[in-house]
């Protein structure tokens, strides 16, 4: 997964983020398969900033609906919590690609789980305002039946969930930080504006 190569800028914003896990679920075999989906938004700062923002992992539970915590293990490997609704999972990722300034694509190491990867990808906005965002999630839940955590999953796609964390972000890195408005229709109009699905 590649972009073309766009001029590099510079700033690095900062928040601290990462709670601890609560009780562990375990899934049983087969799959719970929710289809990949990309989206995109416009940000309000320039896009090595957003780079730099989403390559130290640490940020990510910032925004990221549900994700507790991220533990950063090496300089490509990390493991990673959600909680959803008092149910807990952890597995660990691997950083597949790395273009500085450009794009960071990572994916769940074997055995995980729960298995999903992911991609994020930077550049510039025209007229040099901003950042265009692109973001895509895919993920798979094993469980033979359908477990507290995999009902809380099947409630949102992968477009839902794209959706939710790439408004989180740009509010986060345009404000510092983050408004809630999950719920509130004048919310979800106005992103609509500012984020679609590609």
């Amino acid at each position: 997964m590649t972009q073309p190569s766009t001029q590099e800028q510079t700033g690095q914003p900062k928040t601290e983020a990462g709670l601890k896990s609560q009780k562990a679920v375990r899934p049983q075999p087969t799959n719970f398969d929710k289809e990949p989906s990309k989206i995109a938004a416009t940000v309000g700062v320039p896009r090595e900033a957003a780079y730099l923002f989403f390559r130290d992992l640490e940020n990510l539970p910032s925004f990221m609906k549900d994700l507790k915590s991220i533990e950063v293990i090496s300089e490509t490997r990390s493991r990673w919590t959600v909680e959803i609704k008092g149910i807990s999972a952890t597995w660990e990722a691997e950083i597949t690609q790395d273009i500085p300034g450009e794009m960071i694509a990572w994916e769940s190491v074997e055995g995980s789980e729960i298995q999903t990867q992911g991609a994020i990808w930077f550049r510039t906005a025209p007229e040099n305002l901003g950042t265009i965002l692109n973001l895509e999630l895919e993920y798979k839940v094993p469980g033979g039946k359908l477990t507290e955590l995999v009902t809380a999953l099947s409630g949102e796609s992968p477009a839902a969930l794209a959706f939710t964390n790439l408004r989180r972000l740009k509010c986060l890195l345009e404000t510092g930080e983050i408004a809630t408005i999950e719920g509130q229709p004048s919310g979800r109009d106005q992103d609509a504006t500012l984020i679609e699905k590609h």
